[in-house]
């Protein structure tokens, strides 16, 4: 990618206001782990519980390509170009994005890795979703953007066809490719077989792993991105867990540091929870009076006072 082509993607990029607060719905058993470890777990885009994740954007791109094709062949030919010769970078371009490399059967080792979170606070949808039902983390965003030193981002939810925001990178990439056009109407041969990379390198980093399909839209969700797409080799600091039966790739990266309180010190001197956690929420269902005394149990243990909260929801959770 060219210097020139790196500006232009950061200056068409939209780049929207974090929210103060993001919220992480877990069970007892991660919320316990977070707390004791100081370490939150990212995952693999490729085990989350989306079966369309990363392939809805792709055909977003090739129905979107197809979208402003028209225009830019009359543009292509009127140029010189052969009819052919645009055919075929056509056809290679819609072959990348409709079975990109980086899709799938990317393994799992490499990055990108995610840490999903949401703006919705004591959400039924998110209740029963995620954790059992059972905690709700609310993080203070940019601290924890800070802490893991990831990229955040919003999600889009959209259906599926034309992306109005993509025809800016496609539109930029056909005529910054108009002069690789030779005098006989040939294109460029490194032009032709690498459109469809040439053409992620003009769109923001994260677009592939922003958007979902409108079926998810309630999560109103946010990630935080460790890494660019197919980046650096994560072998040696992968854990494996048990996600829905299937042992998942993750990685553990630490927020802050725990610490266990000081001999003779009284509960009512323990330092604050890391400015990270602003409360932990106790889900739909649970018993007030236990939850509260199971988390300042925890708390007293690790040396901080969690704030704790109940959900206003009037569901039984089973």
């Amino acid at each position: 990618m060219t210097d020139n082509q790196a500006i232009r993607r950061d200056e068409m990029a939209i780049k929207p206001k974090s929210p103060t607060s993001l919220y992480h719905y877990t069970s007892g058993k991660a919320l316990v782990s977070i707390l004791t470890h100081g370490e939150v777990w990212f995952s693999h885009p490729r085990f989350l519980n989306d079966s369309q994740e990363w392939l809805w954007a792709s055909k977003i791109v090739t129905q979107s390509i197809l979208a402003r094709a028209a225009k830019h062949r009359k543009n292509y030919l009127r140029k010189g170009c052969l009819a052919s010769e645009f055919e075929f970078l056509l056809r290679k371009m819609l072959e990348y994005f409709n079975n990109p490399p980086f899709i799938m059967r990317n393994h799992p080792i490499v990055r990108p890795f995610i840490f999903c979170l949401s703006t919705k606070k004591d959400a039924l949808s998110q209740w029963r979703a995620y954790g059992k039902g059972e905690y709700c983390i609310e993080f203070d965003a940019e601290r924890l953007r800070e802490a893991t030193k990831a990229t955040l981002i919003p999600i889009r939810y959209r259906k599926m066809g034309f992306d109005r925001e993509l025809s800016q990178y496609i539109d930029h990439y056909f005529d910054a490719n108009l002069r690789n056009i030779s005098g006989q109407g040939y294109i460029d041969i490194e032009t032709k077989h690498e459109s469809g990379a040439q053409l992620q390198s003009y769109m923001p980093e994260e677009y592939f792993l922003s958007r979902k399909s409108k079926g998810f839209s309630e999560e109103q969700e946010w990630r935080l991105v460790l890494g660019r797409m197919g980046g650096e080799d994560y072998r040696r600091e992968i854990i494996m867990g048990v996600e829905s039966r299937y042992p998942t790739p993750h990685l553990k990266i630490k927020i802050f540091e725990a610490a266990l309180p000081r001999a003779g010190l009284r509960p009512h001197e323990y330092p604050g929870l890391s400015p990270i956690i602003k409360s932990v929420m106790c889900g739909p269902g649970a018993d007030p009076e236990r939850s509260e005394a199971s988390l300042q149990t925890l708390g007293e243990k690790l040396g901080f006072e969690i704030k704790v909260e109940f959900s206003s929801i009037p569901y039984r959770m089973t």
